[in-house]
């Protein structure tokens, strides 16, 4: 090359760069270009976070798009790169898809539930509860095409207020009218129907808990949508986690202990309905409430499709997914990956044709999105273990000495809490013994 051009070449190169914002040259660094506008603020990142766990609702009911599966190629030797980051990005996507396709089934039920209620002739099929889950999955994708892109943090923020205001009429409200009625004792007394002892059961809570909290991590997936994301994603999913707690507790506290009647709590068609009317004494009031959060889950949604479209979109953008190359555009005129976001739609659909089949079946994959989340979190934090740790490159907040206490830590819980989970599920052989018996004499 001619020393003219070699010159030529170095200037463009430094103009390219100082053209790039830092963000978007460590973006670029890492063998991607920017693609997405930096449109979120640090509360609109936090909206997004807080609705989309939406803690206190599930009571009653890094610096690339994808995450742990990035750091995880990161971490991993050379031999297992691929097969380890392909694991856990593909974990990641079904994770959020079918934990997607559980607040889209509770809409559905949450509507039918406030019919049963009011009309208790009226027993909606599984079918029927199947076409308006459908229903409610694609009028729920209407403020992620109708909202300008620019306006996203502004909805996303407005959805925050909704949830917190929401929260907050659901503890006042029953404790001004369940008053008289409440009892501290249901806080502290064993009513189980599983079958299993108080402290076995305590321990199986703690994992179906887990769900309320499962997707405060959604935020990573928007890191190249905001600015500073090395130091602002660890503080947002934070502060979700501490507002998580400060509104579930007092829910918890308030519903439970207005309680009247457990077991018919746990019998109803709509539980949280039940615990609504019985903390309040009034049919009109539960009723309110259950819209409230009813709305609070909806709102949530604009941040569940963003989240769902950027997981899948970051994973096509390095071929994961059959027929990457399709998936991976990003919407010239909507400033969006459509087509990722649309995958997942109809992922959710056609999943929820196994509700009609089997209610348990459908619930149990459900289920599994929660261990499918901490799984995709606690794989990287494994092989950090196995002496990777020096891989990492400078980072906020990093932990130092104390980083590998905390990792063991959070993957001993985790294993305790997976197997006490697989545990609870298993019932071992059904064998009729007396059928067999007979059979047996027959012979």
């Amino acid at each position: 090359m001619a020393p003219s051009d070699v010159e030529k070449h170095h200037s463009r190169a430094i103009e390219e760069a100082e053209n790039l914002s830092l963000d978007d040259a460590v973006l670029k660094a890492q063998g991607h270009r920017p693609e997405l506008d930096r449109s979120f603020s640090w509360v609109g990142i936090l909206g997004v976070s807080y609705t989309v766990a939406l803690s206190w609702a599930g009571f009653m009911c890094a610096v690339l798009s994808i995450g742990q599966y990035h750091f995880t190629y990161i971490l991993s030797p050379r031999r297992i790169k691929d097969m380890a980051a392909f694991t856990v990005g593909i974990f990641n996507i079904m994770a959020w898809w079918t934990g997607t396709a559980s607040a889209m089934l509770y809409i559905a039920l949450s509507i039918f539930g406030t019919v049963k209620f009011w009309v208790p002739g009226f027993d909606p099929l599984q079918w029927q509860t199947y076409l308006l889950y459908a229903l409610v999955t694609l009028t729920s994708m209407l403020p992620v095409f109708l909202v300008p892109h620019r306006y996203y943090d502004s909805l996303t923020t407005t959805c925050l207020g909704i949830t917190i205001v929401a929260c907050v009429v659901v503890i006042v409200v029953p404790l001004a009218m369940g008053v008289g009625h409440f009892d501290a004792s249901n806080l502290v007394t064993f009513r189980g129907v599983s079958g299993w002892s108080p402290g076995t059961a305590w321990l199986l809570s703690i994992s179906n808990s887990a769900y309320a909290f499962a997707a405060v991590g959604s935020v990573t997936h928007l890191a190249e949508e905001m600015p500073r994301p090395g130091k602002n994603l660890p503080l947002v999913i934070n502060t979700a986690m501490g507002m998580g707690i400060l509104t579930t507790l007092p829910v918890s506290i308030v519903i439970v202990g207005t309680l009247t009647d457990m077991a018919a709590v746990q019998q109803a068609y709509l539980p949280s309905l039940e615990a609504f009317y019985q903390a309040t004494g009034s049919k009109a009031a539960g009723t309110v409430l259950q819209v409230l959060l009813t709305a609070s889950i909806y709102a949530s949604f604009p941040g569940l499709w963003v989240t769902n479209g950027r997981v899948a979109w970051a994973f096509s953008r390095d071929n994961g997914l059959p027929c990457s190359p399709y998936f991976s555009k990003v919407s010239s005129r909507f400033h969006f990956p459509v087509r990722a976001t649309f995958l997942g739609a109809v992922f959710i659909i056609v999943y929820g044709v196994v509700y009609i089949a089997s209610t348990q079946a459908f619930n149990a994959i459900v289920n599994t999105c929660t261990l499918l989340l901490n799984l995709t979190f606690t794989i990287p934090q494994v092989i950090i273990l196995f002496g990777r740790r020096k891989h990492l490159p400078p980072r906020h907040f990093d932990l130092g000495r104390y980083g590998g206490s905390a990792v063991i830590g959070a993957f001993l819980v985790l294993s305790v809490l997976v197997w006490i989970e697989r545990r609870g599920r298993f019932s071992g052989p059904q064998i009729d013994w007396e059928r067999l018996g007979g059979l047996n004499k027959q012979e």
